[in-house]
């Protein structure tokens, strides 16, 4: 089970999802690489994930989940969400990459 992350911890997982390392993380935000390990670490253990690739890739998911949400204003079924996320996806894969 996930708990909610602050404001902070969304901000360093965001830039995480954006492939900034650890370093170019400290620096954007002026804080020190030693804060952004232990917020990291503290966020990884908030949401039960083990390397930065699957913490990116699910902040990435609920991103797009969340947008398709805002789009459609809708409570969707789960199979047309993915249908809608896939979509998503393929149409911004060059973004992505």
């Amino acid at each position: 089970m996930t708990r909610p992350l602050g404001p902070r911890q969304r901000e360093v997982v965001g830039l995480i999802a954006e492939g900034l390392t650890n370093k170019q993380i400290a620096e954007k935000l002026g804080v020190s690489t030693a804060t952004v390990r232990n917020t990291l670490k503290d966020v990884m253990n908030k949401t039960d994930t083990h390397t930065r690739v699957e913490l990116a890739v699910r902040y990435t998911r609920n991103r797009v989940i969340e947008e398709l949400m805002a789009e459609s204003g809708e409570f969707i079924r789960v199979e047309e969400c993915w249908e809608r996320v896939t979509n998503w996806l393929q149409s911004h894969k060059e973004d992505l990459l």
